[in-house]
């Protein structure tokens, strides 16, 4: 499949996501120049970015000028920005995908993100996917959005919203039994919240093992 390239020092990675009823998607890894390898109509890249604009995370953000770039390259460049559901429908059902598709999802509704990158992508009427640390809205942390202002950004028919483990954090290095404890108060939050299951789940900073599988 054809890969964007971006003059970026931003970190592009496949990432691993699954269905919460344990029906799991690996897509394969790398990023290449544009042009080298062949259409695979089987697979998408999925851009997973963390905070856009935010100064004092650089580690894991970019700047908005930057995910501005991104944007106008994506949308003037031929690619097919996708649903993360219709992907995996097209892959699960063995359907082609359209050459150049791509994935946008975030890690976390951070309010710089809100501010910098959901706007300009609702603005452009493009999907995306929000994974959500359900403490950190719980918790009322200042840096990212309220439950109320999820849900009002989940009434948007361009947006998905899925969890991550509860805590925002190396839940990968902890035990089992705390693992299982993060992963269902995700899913009992925002089941509270949404009035249904989420449908998908994404790994913390993208670290799982075969035993957190």
């Amino acid at each position: 499949m054809n890969k964007i390239m971006l003059q970026t020092q931003v970190f592009i990675r496949w990432t691993r996501l699954a269905f919460l009823a344990f029906a799991a998607l690996l897509l394969p890894c790398g990023m290449a120049t544009a042009g080298t390898l062949p259409q695979d109509s089987s697979s998408a890249v999925i851009f997973v970015y963390n905070q856009v604009g935010e100064d004092d995370a650089p580690r894991g953000g970019i700047s908005q000028d930057l995910f501005k770039e991104h944007m106008r390259e994506l949308v003037s460049g031929g690619y097919n920005i996708a649903r993360l559901q219709d992907v995996i429908e097209h892959i699960s059902s063995g359907k082609a995908l359209p050459e150049r598709t791509v994935v946008l999802t975030f890690d976390g509704a951070w309010n710089t993100s809100a501010k910098n990158a959901f706007d300009l992508l609702n603005e452009a009427q493009l999907p995306y996917t929000v994974f959500i640390a359900t403490d950190l809205p719980d918790q009322s942390d200042p840096s990212h959005m309220s439950w109320r202002q999820i849900q009002t950004l989940a009434k948007n028919k361009n947006v998905t919203i899925g969890v991550m483990p509860a805590s925002y954090a190396h839940v990968v290095m902890w035990s089992e039994r705390e693992r299982a404890t993060v992963l269902n108060r995700a899913i009992t939050r925002y089941r509270e919240e949404f009035g249904e299951d989420p449908l998908f789940f994404a790994y913390t900073f993208g670290e799982f093992s075969t035993s957190f599988k």
